[in-house]
């Protein structure tokens, strides 16, 4: 699908925010990708989607974000980029860029900091909005059951949260405090979870060490 000029004007509108929340990142040390299967209608197993999330994991923090915002972003950052080189919006000609499929993931932000707090935060239009949360609320329960996930030694653990009731598989093996969506504070990575309609699942794809490039590890188009 190739981007028109009307369609950059548009696009462009939503590049320059009134509002900027971010936080300085270099390099993270972990990319932690997970699979992920959502009922949206409740009633209809065929309603599931599909896409795949990345859990960053940074010095002082991490972030979780779906592959969809992340190829957003590289699609705006292409566009900026080519209208930069053609001299601003007064010169363009043309834009001659691909768009691929975006996904069905969601477009939000997670960021996760070592106190137990995240601040969740979605661009609306021209604006940031976002909240902060303090998870070291999280009620979890660690029970005796244990099993094996892949190649590692699980124990599962479970919590009530948003109104769901959820199961967390999670492996010391991973000594990484951390897990899928707002979700850590276990003694390990969390490689599965799950609420126990099974309407929303994350799953454990891959981990990646030293993650040099967010394109790199976009799924093909």
């Amino acid at each position: 699908m190739k981007t028109s000029i009307k369609t950059c004007l548009l696009v462009i509108t939503f590049l320059f925010p009134s509002a900027v929340i971010s936080f300085a990142q270099n390099e993270p040390a972990q990319r932690i990708i997970y699979d992920f299967s959502f009922q949206r209608d409740t009633n209809d197993v065929a309603s599931k989607s599909k896409d795949q999330y990345a859990l960053d994991i940074f010095k002082d923090h991490s972030k979780f974000v779906s592959f969809t915002k992340l190829k957003q972003d590289i699609y705006l950052d292409s566009m900026t980029k080519a209208i930069e080189a053609q001299g601003g919006l007064q010169n363009i000609r043309s834009i001659n860029i691909t768009k691929s499929n975006m996904g069905t993931g969601g477009i939000y932000e997670i960021y996760k900091f070592d106190d137990g707090k995240i601040r969740f935060q979605q661009k609306f239009f021209r604006e940031i909005y976002g909240y902060e949360e303090d998870m070291t609320k999280l009620n979890w329960t660690v029970t005796e059951n244990t099993e094996k996930y892949g190649q590692y030694n699980c124990q599962l653990a479970k919590v009530n949260y948003g109104g769901r009731n959820w199961n967390a598989l999670f492996t010391t093996d991973v000594p990484v405090n951390n897990g899928p969506y707002k979700f850590s504070g276990l003694p390990g990575l969390i490689v599965k979870m799950w609420d126990d309609k099974n309407h929303c699942v994350f799953e454990l794809a891959e981990i990646k060490i030293s993650a040099t490039a967010i394109a790199a590890y976009l799924p093909p188009r």
